[in-house]
């Protein structure tokens, strides 16, 4: 029988010692004592990457903000200047919307006074397509208890009054007077 300090295999003739054995266990335990080492050394490694990620992830973040800070206040520059320019072009186009009313305003006034003008039978105005006529004026009436002459100076007023467009009656009375001679006057 073999002894406790030797190992026998079976099918080999190897023996080991104790001795041998520990000092394969030994070498064993150092190379696995080396791998954690170095497998420690890769995992500090990877620790320094993670904290160096940290730092350029925060980094990034705040170059981030920072341009998003630029870009946002170039974009408030850029709305402001479109804003003003639209209040510009508002403001333009209510003066000229103002303009235009006033001017249809007046364009409906000039129309109401066609349309009265046309209503009261003025058929003789003169239109820009019709060559003027020079009107005689009525002879001066003297103030004859003459009938005839009465009734003729009327007429040619009338006449008269036609040809100058003369519709409105106070207008007529003041033109009148102009024609009335000697004792008519008074």
């Amino acid at each position: 029988m073999a002894s406790q300090s030797e190992v026998t295999h079976v099918g080999k003739e190897t023996k080991m010692t104790k001795k041998d054995a520990l000092a394969d266990m030994n070498a064993r335990l150092t190379k696995v004592e080396i791998a954690m080492v170095e497998e420690l050394d890769k995992a500090g490694e990877w620790g320094q990457r993670m904290e160096e990620l940290d730092t350029g992830r925060e980094e990034l973040r705040g170059e981030m903000q920072g341009a998003l800070s630029v870009v946002t206040a170039e974009c408030r520059g850029h709305v402001k200047t479109l804003e003003e320019t639209l209040m510009g072009m508002i403001v333009g186009l209510e003066e000229k919307l103002a303009k235009a009313l006033a001017e249809l305003k007046e364009t409906k006034e000039e129309l109401a006074i066609c349309k009265k003008a046309i209503a009261q039978g003025a058929s003789n105005v003169v239109s820009p397509t019709t060559p003027r006529v020079d009107v005689p004026k009525p002879r001066p009436y003297g103030g004859s208890r003459n009938a005839k002459e009465l009734d003729n100076f009327l007429w040619s007023l009338e006449q008269y009054f036609k040809a100058l467009g003369i519709v409105e009656d106070a207008k007529k009375m003041e033109t009148a007077t102009l024609y009335l001679d000697n004792t008519a006057m008074v």
